[in-house]
């Protein structure tokens, strides 16, 4: 049985699941955007900038969620924020595959936003530091590392799906995966009971 206390094995095992969890997050939530832009451009009829003008919404909504994620991290379980959070994620690609106005899809990214202040790196790091008072580094670099995998993964992988079935059925299914991968893995992530406020 793994040993439960800060530096122990189990930390390890806890960035292991965040690590895959993050890749797969960031993967959906980010790398996704660039591969159906044009598919999008071309259906919906709005310009590129204005597409693009939702997902740095969705980028202003994660800095300044930031705050809030970070107090709730230190009042509830970890695994709270990271679960709900992937699945509001996972939900809201589901509602950005079904957008025909531009309202819709400013308001889809400014939940979208919300979703990766819960399960980007921002909340990620403060759960696996947690777990590590001279291995901290190594926990964030080890996470990093993972998480540099997701374009190389789910940016082929969303093209693919797109080029076969197009953009709105590409995007259900990464919600899919988003769902089916990381809401499990962050209903596990839990925290030493000596906490450190994030």
């Amino acid at each position: 049985m793994y040993e439960r206390g800060r530096d122990s094995r189990h930390g390890w095992l806890i960035v292991g699941v965040l690590a895959v969890s993050v890749t797969v997050s960031y993967g959906v939530l980010t790398y996704s955007f660039g591969v159906v832009l044009i598919p999008m451009e071309r259906e919906l009829g709005f310009s590129r900038l204005e597409l693009t003008g939702a997902f740095s919404v969705a980028l202003g909504v994660w800095a300044i969620a930031g705050v809030p994620a970070g107090i709730a991290l230190d009042t509830y379980s970890p695994r709270i924020l990271l679960a709900s959070g992937a699945a509001l994620g996972a939900l809201l690609v589901v509602a950005w595959s079904q957008v025909e106005t531009l309202v819709q899809l400013y308001l889809v990214f400014a939940g979208i936003g919300l979703a990766m202040a819960a399960v980007l790196y921002n909340s990620v790091f403060v759960v696996a530091t947690r777990w590590f008072q001279r291995r901290q580094r190594e926990a964030i670099t080890a996470i990093s590392f993972a998480g540099a995998f997701a374009s190389l993964i789910f940016a082929p992988l969303a093209g693919k799906l797109t080029v076969e079935f197009g953009w709105r059925t590409a995007l259900i299914i990464l919600a899919a995966v988003l769902a089916v991968v990381t809401v499990p893995l962050n209903c596990v992530v839990s925290v030493p009971k000596s906490r450190r406020p994030a």
